[in-house]
This record gives C-alpha cells, structure tokens and sequence, in this order.
C-alpha cells in the first residue's frame, strides 16, 4: 500500500533500521531532533512542522512507526492498517490495544490466516469511528 505514497518514521525506527529513505515511499519523513540532517529523506524537528507538511500532501500517507510517533499520531488516524502475528516475539517496543486508546477504531477488514517464514499472521484494517473528547 505504501508504493509512491509519503510515509513518516520516527527517529528511533530511523535508527535502528538504518534507513535512508522507505523503498517504494514517494516520500520518506522523519521527525527527527534538531541536529539530525539527511539527504535521502525529509528531516523534520516537530509534530507541528510535521502535520504542516503532511496536511499539504495530496496522497494518503502512511506512519510506520516507532510507538511514540504512533501515538503521536493516533487523532489523524482515519485508517490504520495492522500485521498481526500469532505468538510472542521480542520486542523493544510495541504500540498500545487498538481498544484501549481514546479514539475509537473499527474493524473494518480482516485476511484470513497466512504463514511466511513459519510465522502466522493476518492482515488488519480499522477505521476510526469518533473522537472522544
């Protein structure tokens, strides 16, 4: 879904996947801190800038994560598509219950099971209902 779309990523998941720019991404935005520069994708310094960018985009953009710009993230949200994995998994971090955050989610699609790499997952969609306030 991500193929000539923008997509943003934390910093940490910047890092710790040593990515210069998201392959397929029309567009790869980072919100980075200040001192950080890079000339393969859009460094930005605060969700505000962020938004103002994103909000020029005429492409739906996807957020890949890390689990602080997730839930950074979460009101502007109107579909989120998740891969779920059956079992446990190390993990240095992981983004909160779907029902377990202010904004309501639907379940809106659901694949069947499928395997790769003799891991079983499915494939998600929710859409944002209605904001709590």
């Amino acid at each position: 879904k991500i193929k000539d779309h923008p997509v943003v990523i934390g910093f940490n998941y910047f890092i710790k996947n040593h990515i210069s720019k998201v392959e397929g991404a029309s567009k790869t935005y980072v919100l980075c801190p200040e001192m950080v520069t890079s000339n393969e994708c859009i460094c930005v310094h605060s969700l505000k800038d962020l938004w103002g960018l994103l909000r020029q985009e005429k492409e739906d953009v996807y957020v890949l994560g890390g689990r602080g710009l997730f839930i950074s993230m979460l009101p502007y949200i109107e579909h989120m598509y998740v891969t779920r994995l059956s079992g446990e998994y190390p993990a240095t971090a992981s983004i909160p219950a779907i029902d377990e955050n202010p904004y309501k989610f639907i379940l809106s699609e659901q694949s069947t099971f499928r395997v790769y790499d003799n891991k079983v997952y499915t494939f998600e969609e929710y859409q944002q209902l209605i904001r709590n306030t």
